[in-house]
């Protein structure tokens, strides 16, 4: 691995720890029972991973509720919900066992992403205290996240594997773009059926397992079409 490479994991690594420590020290929680739910949902879900080809990366819908949680919660929930998504997904399934910095970096990345995302929802909704603004802090969360991982996903690898910057970021645009717009649209289900109480949250994130199988099968269709 270059220098380069090890100086940007380090510094994402340590840039992730310090925001989860900071978290901890200014935890609240003003909902520990929504935020366990959350939590144990987004544990589940992000041990349904696909393998994004060509980038030995992986995305699981347990960014699902990373956003569901940018955007309903504040940050320090969000900081600590991230890592444990993230660790998650690198450890349950791998084909080869993690190396300590990959599950680092991974967690890591998702939290500054997530906590990135509920800074910049949260601040939509301080500047625009109104009845539809649910919806376009998801959305602002969306994007948020959405670039946040695909720029870092796309400079690591680009660092690690010595290839084109563009051409990374194309394959993590196109083998992950639609996975995110399908997320994004569960999330919103997610956020809407909370008025039902948990029985209607948990029968929204049944929709996840379907959500995966379908990113997973479309990655492979594209794989099989003729160069």
């Amino acid at each position: 691995m270059s220098t380069k490479a090890r100086a940007y994991i380090s510094a994402i690594i340590v840039a992730g720890a310090a925001l989860v420590l900071w978290s901890v020290l200014n935890w609240q929680a003003p909902a520990p029972l929504r935020f366990g739910l959350y939590l144990t949902l987004a544990l589940i879900a992000s041990a349904m991973k696909v393998r994004l080809p060509g980038l030995e990366a992986t995305l699981s819908p347990g960014f699902v509720m990373v956003l569901v949680t940018a955007s309903t919660s504040n940050w320090t929930e969000t900081a600590i919900l991230s890592p444990l998504a993230g660790a998650m997904q690198s450890l349950v399934g791998a084909k080869r066992r993690p190396k300590w910095f990959q599950i680092a970096f991974n967690a890591a990345n998702l939290t500054l992403a997530g906590v990135l995302a509920n800074l910049f929802s949260g601040a939509l909704a301080a500047s625009a205290p109104t009845e539809g603004t649910g919806f376009a802090r998801l959305c602002v969360a969306l994007v948020v996240l959405y670039f946040f991982n695909a720029t870092t996903v796309s400079v690591v690898v680009c660092l690690v594997q010595n290839r084109p910057l563009r051409t990374i970021w194309r394959l993590c645009n196109y083998y992950s773009i639609v996975g995110y717009f399908v997320g994004a649209v569960l999330a919103w289900m997610v956020l809407e059926s909370t008025t039902l109480g948990w029985a209607g949250t948990l029968t929204v994130f049944a929709l996840v397992y379907p959500l995966y199988l379908f990113h997973q099968s479309w990655i492979e269709e594209r794989q099989s079409r003729p160069a």
